[in-house]
């Protein structure tokens, strides 16, 4: 299980190919113990035995990986975990803060660029109709208000048409929400007790859609942004979250998290796995003792004299 897991872990999360490894080296592995432990009288017997150098250079090299994949679980598992769990955390509150930025964002461009001018020159067509200059400004971008319409503005009916438009802009800005936040609401649904009850066989999967939905989303919202802005260097600001969780990156974490403990507790486990054949009794290698009880019987006579 625990190879398993660091297999897991390196491969992103593919358990096909995880569970195949894992179980190819510990049959492997199993197998040479049992030859070893079955040919130990062999081994013994012979200084120089072909069959041990075979069967231990075999094992030496199925249990580097071993060690190896025993390591970076038992680091994860033991060491990384809450780390990992906060990272996902963090991550999680950028699908938030990307959407509540967005929004102050196109908030202000709204109030500080787009209302202003729109009030200002709907206010002068208001008050004289024959207003060129402002009905110029109106009919282009970002306005684009029709002739026919412009026309129809009276300083009755001004603010009403402030109010429709400022509307209408915040909608076309809050269209790519809608997406984004339904988005966000699956994968909180989906994922988020993956992060919280620590499902290990999901980790490496709901770390790659949360980065994934991470891009997803900033692209979205950056090109409705800029399709709904009119000036020219406008552009959606948001510090994209880079930092990886390194379940697949083994000497990253070694490089934080000190590995030695770790590589102790795996040659542990190998000490274990190789306890058979340490026990395995060598024909030759202990006495029996046998003691004779020899019995030696005293004839006693007695007799009475009368």
């Amino acid at each position: 299980m625990v190879s398993f897991l660091g297999v897991l872990y390196l491969l992103n999360g593919d358990i096909f190919f995880s569970s195949m490894s894992a179980v190819t080296l510990v049959v492997l592995l199993y197998f040479l113990v049992d030859q070893l432990r079955k040919k130990k009288n062999q081994i013994r017997k012979n200084r120089f035995s072909y069959v041990a150098v075979v069967y231990w250079s075999l094992y030496v090299a199925i249990s580097i990986p071993i060690t190896f994949l025993l390591a970076h679980t038992l680091t994860v598992e033991i060491k990384a975990k809450k780390d990992i769990q906060g990272l996902a955390y963090e991550k999680m509150d950028i699908l938030n803060d990307m959407v509540l930025s967005y929004t102050q964002q196109y908030g202000a461009y709204i109030s500080a660029e787009y209302e202003p001018e729109l009030k200002a020159n709907l206010i002068l067509i208001s008050n004289n109709p024959n207003n060129s200059a402002a009905k110029t400004v109106l009919s282009n971008e970002p306005y684009e208000i029709s002739s026919t319409t412009l026309n129809n503005i009276s300083s009755t009916n001004v603010n009403s048409y402030i109010r429709k438009y400022i509307n209408g802009k915040d909608k076309l800005f809050a269209s790519a929400l809608d997406s984004v936040i339904r988005r966000n609401e699956v994968f909180f649904e989906t994922y988020g007790p993956v992060f919280d009850n620590w499902s290990r066989l999901r980790l490496s999967v709901a770390f790659n859609e949360l980065d994934n939905l991470i891009e997803e989303n900033y692209k979205t919202l950056y090109r409705n942004f800029e399709k709904h802005n009119h000036l020219s260097n406008a552009e959606f600001r948001f510090p994209i979250y880079n930092k990886e969780h390194k379940l697949n990156k083994p000497f990253s974490l070694w490089g934080r998290y000190n590995p030695l403990f770790m590589i102790v507790l795996a040659l542990v486990f190998h000490a274990l796995i190789l306890l058979p054949y340490f026990l395995e009794p060598v024909s030759g290698m202990y006495k029996q003792h046998t003691t004779t009880t020899e019995k030696s019987s005293t004839d006693i006579s007695g007799g009475i004299e009368l």
